[in-house]
């Protein structure tokens, strides 16, 4: 959209409009107003997530997140969340939610840990998550699975480090 207000807009005491600041109203073209800005009306979308899909050795402590491309509605996203280990769906009352300030990322943190060594699946029901405007995620249903470790890695340097005494 290019929007122009004309040079000779008055405000309520009928003063012109003194768009370049010089103390004169009404000068055309340096008191024209004019500005362009694009709308879209693409839905939403998950642009990434914690861990990532196929991921494998996640810790199971850590939480869960979901980066959107736009502000979206949060309880609308906290009722189509869910995960599974595949003996039964969960959801996010199972834990604690937080969201960023923008409301672009959800992060869930289980309130216990995640099953160590087993795959994991998480996603978002469709037509419940929602933007702002109420468009619901692009391409419908979101998931993507992950793998949990069985023990934490070894730490850098290993223990082979140590020396005999004698």
């Amino acid at each position: 959209y290019n929007i122009t207000v004309n040079c000779t807009a008055r405000d309520f005491a009928g003063n012109y409009m003194d768009q370049d600041g010089n103390g004169t109203g009404g000068q055309w073209p340096s008191d024209v107003l004019v500005w362009s800005f694009t709308t879209t009306d693409r839905s939403p979308y998950v642009i990434s997530t914690v861990p990532a899909d196929g991921q494998v050795d996640v810790d199971p402590n850590k939480p869960l997140k979901i980066m959107f491309s736009e502000r979206m509605n949060a309880s609308s996203v906290e009722a189509a969340f869910f995960f599974t280990n595949g003996t039964g769906i969960l959801n996010g009352s199972h834990g604690l939610v937080y969201w960023n300030g923008e409301r672009t990322e959800f992060t869930f943190s289980p309130a216990e840990p995640l099953g160590r060594n087993m795959t994991h699946t998480a996603g978002l029901n469709g037509t419940l998550a929602r933007d702002y405007g109420g468009k619901t995620l692009e391409g419908g249903n979101y998931s993507w699975s992950f793998r949990t470790w069985l023990e934490p890695p070894a730490p850098p340097g290993g223990r082979g480090n140590r020396r005999a005494h004698g």
